[in-house]
C-alpha cells in the first residue's frame, strides 16, 4: 500500500518519508477513525459515547467485582462500521468502567481487582418489548471521564490506511534519520508534530490500527489488537448541547483484544488502560 504524504508537511520530514516511502509503507495498518457528534436523542442500538446502553431484558446489567454498578462508556454497532479485516461486521461491542478516580484500572495502581468490563451483543432487536428502557436503578456516577451534563455522542466513521507512530517500533531507517534530525536540526520537534498529526494521526478516537500512547505502556503489537481508543474531546452543536470527554489530565483511553479472541469474538479477555501527561 502506498504512503500518502500531507501537502503541508515541514520540508525535512517530507525529504525523509520520500527517502524511506517503502519502509514507512510496509507498516500501514487500516483502522477507523470517528468524530463524536452531541445527539440528545439517540437509538439505544446506535454506536456511541455516554448516553444508556442496549441492553436487553434477559442479561444484568454490569457490575464491578465488589457488586457496584459500572458505568456505561461507549458502544460500538459494527453494522454501522467500514469492514476491518478481522473484527466483526455485525453485533453490538459495549465498554462499561468502573466508578472510582482510576475509572476502574486499580490493579496497576492499588491492590484490587480492575473494574470494567466489555459485552458483545451478536444480534440485536428494535423492538422495545424486550429492551431495558428504564434505567433509573442506576446511580449517580462520581468519577467518570465523560462530564456530568455530556450529551450521548453519535459516532461519524471514515476509515483511513495509517503508518506506525514514532514512538512505537519504527522501522530502523525511520528511527536513524529521525536520530539525525534531532542531533542536526532544530527543525526536529516539528517534524515529530507533523509526522504525528498528519502521517500516522496515532490521536483521537479509532478502532484498529496503532493506538496513541502517551506513557508507552499496555501495548503488544504483535498479538494486540487496538478495539477502541477515546481520547480527550470537548464537541458543541448548534443547539449547545456538548460532549466533554476527559481522561485525567487530557489523556486517552484504549481497550485491546487479542489475535485470537477477535477471531473468535471473544470479548471477555479484553484488556482496559488509560494513561495522560
Amino acid at each position: 500500500m502506498d504512503l500518502i504524504l500531507d501537502d503541508n508537511l515541514h520540508p525535512e520530514l517530507r525529504r525523509i518519508l520520500e527517502e524511506h516511502r517503502e519502509v514507512v509503507a510496509a507498516t500501514i495498518r487500516p483502522c477507523v477513525k470517528f468524530t463524536l457528534q452531541p445527539q440528545p436523542t439517540l437509538d439505544v442500538w446506535r454506536s456511541k459515547v455516554g448516553g444508556v446502553p442496549y441492553l436487553p431484558k434477559n442479561i444484568d446489567y454490569p457490575r464491578s467485582p465488589t457488586g457496584r454498578e459500572l458505568q456505561f462508556l461507549a458502544q460500538i454497532n459494527f453494522a454501522e462500521v467500514p469492514r476491518l479485516p478481522k473484527f466483526p461486521d455485525k453485533g453490538i461491542v459495549q465498554f462499561y468502567i468502573g466508578d472510582d478516580d482510576l475509572y476502574g484500572l486499580q490493579k496497576r495502581f492499588r491492590k484490587g481487582d480492575d473494574a470494567y468490563k466489555v459485552l458483545y451483543h451478536p444480534n440485536f432487536t428494535r423492538d422495545p418489548e424486550f429492551l431495558v428502557s428504564d434505567f433509573s436503578f442506576l446511580p449517580e456516577f462520581e468519577y467518570s471521564p465523560l462530564s456530568h451534563r455530556s450529551a450521548p455522542a453519535a459516532l461519524h466513521f471514515e476509515k483511513k490506511y495509517l503508518p506506525v507512530p514514532e514512538n512505537l517500533d519504527i522501522p530502523w531507517e525511520l528511527s536513524e534519520a529521525f536520530e539525525e534530525l534531532r542531533v542536526s536540526s532544530q527543525a526536529y520537534l516539528e517534524c515529530l508534530s507533523d509526522y504525528a498529526m498528519k502521517v500516522s494521526q496515532e490521536s483521537g478516537h479509532k478502532i484498529g490500527g496503532y493506538p496513541a500512547l502517551i506513557q508507552d505502556r499496555g501495548w503488544d503489537g504483535r498479538h494486540n489488537h487496538l478495539l477502541l481508543q477515546l481520547d480527550t474531546d470537548y464537541v458543541k452543536n448548534e443547539n449547545n448541547d456538548y460532549v466533554n470527554l476527559m481522561w485525567g489530565d487530557a489523556g486517552i483511553g484504549r481497550f485491546y483484544i487479542s489475535d485470537a479472541d477477535l477471531m473468535n469474538l471473544n470479548f471477555s479477555n479484553v484488556t482496559y488502560d488509560w494513561d495522560c501527561a
